[in-house]
């Protein structure tokens, strides 16, 4: 099983085409493509209810990616 699982990606209902994808922890009713997602980003941008998840499955590969937010990373690193 992947070091990420049990993550996803998410987006804030403010999210530009630019905005980096944040991360947090799947909880028990699973992902929320469709919006209200229902625990926040780990860096707390993302609040829930308003967000929701990117239906792209986390991986290294992304992770290491320009695209994910520093601050999200930070706070998984600490």
């Amino acid at each position: 099983m992947s070091k990420w699982h049990g993550y996803a990606f998410c987006e804030p209902v403010v999210a530009g085409s630019n905005s980096p994808w944040c991360l947090r922890k799947i909880t028990d009713k699973g992902l929320r493509p469709g919006g209200g997602v229902d625990s926040n980003s780990l860096c707390g941008r993302v609040k829930a209810p308003y967000g929701w998840d990117v239906d792209v499955p986390v991986t290294q590969d992304r992770v290491d990616s320009d695209f994910v937010c520093k601050r999200c990373l930070e706070v998984l690193r600490s």
